[in-house]
């Protein structure tokens, strides 16, 4: 997760993926852009999130509010149907 009115915390981001590789292996990790309410603020585009969800080969990207609410649906939504399709994935190997 990052700021999507502060660029820096999207820089954090590779290290974390990293470390997440290095310990859980290949599971599905979802990227979101946080602060979606400070649109007036924003310093990292929809579409840069797009990029970098495909850079780094991310099964997901999404931008929420968690202050409003907006898009939180949506997104547990998306990461239900990812679970779903990755245990089953898992369970035929």
């Amino acid at each position: 997760m990052y700021d999507i009115s502060n660029s820096n915390t999207l820089k954090h981001v590779p290290e974390w993926i990293q470390i997440i590789r290095e310990n859980a292996g290949d599971i599905p990790i979802l990227l979101i852009g946080n602060k979606l309410d400070l649109g007036q603020l924003r310093e990292v585009s929809f579409e840069e999130g797009l990029k970098f969800k495909d850079k780094y080969d991310l099964s997901a990207f999404f931008e929420i509010s968690s202050k409003t609410g907006e898009n939180i649906e949506n997104t547990f939504e998306g990461l239900i149907e990812i679970i779903m399709n990755y245990c089953l994935s898992q369970k035929n190997e």
